[in-house]
């Protein structure tokens, strides 16, 4: 079978479009919907180790989830749970440093999306 590349709708319209707005917002509603930060959650503590990914590179490439909300999310929402399993100093120092930096970083992306929407 022959694969065929094609570009998705976000994939060509401009980020002050209408419709690409509406779209990440949709992208946005059923990220939340289907638990997707749970899922990328489980997906991390099964092929992550955290006190290994401070020794070596990781990299992460987020596809298909709009505005990048939802790896920022995830990474919130692994720092919880790994609190809540192992409530130790070293999980809860990490989950304060990630609750530290989660807002800003979401302002960010925020503004980002808000100024490529053409809504002003």
């Amino acid at each position: 079978m022959r694969r065929i590349v094609e570009p998705e709708l976000l994939d060509t319209l401009p980020s002050s479009d209408v419709r690409a707005a509406r779209a990440r917002a949709d992208l946005r509603r059923l990220n939340g919907i289907l638990g997707h930060a749970r899922i990328l959650t489980n997906a991390f503590y099964q092929h992550l180790n955290f006190d290994t990914a401070r020794r070596r590179s990781l990299q992460i490439c987020e596809l298909g989830a709009g505005d990048g909300t939802l790896l920022l999310n995830g990474c919130l929402l692994a720092c919880a749970v790994q609190f809540l399993r192992n409530r130790d100093r070293e999980s809860a120092r990490r989950l304060f440093l990630a609750s530290i930096v989660y807002l800003p970083l979401l302002l960010t992306l925020m503004m980002f999306a808000f100024s490529h929407s053409g809504s002003r």
